[in-house]
């Protein structure tokens, strides 16, 4: 798992992020959201903890947390309903790690709605070929960058440890055959001894470095 090479390059912080039954945890989560998280996507959570940013500008989503036992047990509606006409929508302001994290994710669906309606307007029917969560198959946000680009796994078959990624500008957009982490590794490899802000990898990445063994 390439998380395990991630660890090589970027260690965890210090100390850890225990939660009692943290399988029974997760399968909460999942059973609202309605579908397995990447298992690469869960340790990273498990290993680096809550508003972890990586390479201080990639921040990924982080749903851990107490209240779970009091979320919406359908997710997917709730955001659909909510998100329908607004940027954001309201939600009561608790403790509860479900409310932030979906949050999270509804504006990140929002910035892609906006970013493709846009596109649109330009001409420019092929920005995102992709359609968005919860269509079947579509972009579901897992984090943000800089100035809170979204990144996204495409839901694409029934495997969630072979969803890949998508990087979303507001023109543009990158397609990244590997995992969360796997593309989070290939940044480190790619930029191994700078001490600048880590670069995504181009398309045409150095020889070395090839996405697809990083899953």
């Amino acid at each position: 798992m390439s998380v395990e090479l991630l660890r090589d390059y970027y260690p965890p912080p210090a100390g850890a992020y225990p939660f009692p039954d943290i399988n029974h945890h997760w399968a909460t989560i999942e059973a609202c959201i309605g579908f397995r998280f990447p298992s690469d996507y869960k340790e990273f959570c498990t290993l680096y903890g809550e508003r972890h940013e990586v390479a201080g500008w990639i921040r990924p989503s982080y749903p851990l947390g107490k209240g779970w036992e009091n979320a919406p047990s359908d997710l997917a509606t709730y955001v659909t309903v909510n998100l329908a006409s607004s940027a954001s929508f309201m939600i009561s302001h608790t403790d509860a790690a479900w409310e932030a994290w979906i949050q999270d994710v509804a504006e990140s669906l929002f910035i892609l709605r906006v970013n493709i309606d846009a596109a649109q307007e330009r001409g420019e029917s092929d920005y995102c070929p992709y359609r968005l969560w919860p269509e079947k198959g579509g972009l579901f946000p897992w984090g943000r960058g800089d100035q809170g680009r979204p990144f996204s796994w495409l839901m694409d078959g029934d495997n969630p440890d072979r969803w890949p990624v998508v990087y979303a500008e507001p023109e543009w957009t990158e397609f990244y055959p590997t995992s969360m982490t796997g593309l989070l590794t290939a940044m480190f490899m790619q930029n191994y001894g700078d001490d600048e802000i880590l670069a995504l990898p181009s398309p045409q990445l150095d020889a070395t470095i090839n996405l697809n063994d990083l899953w």
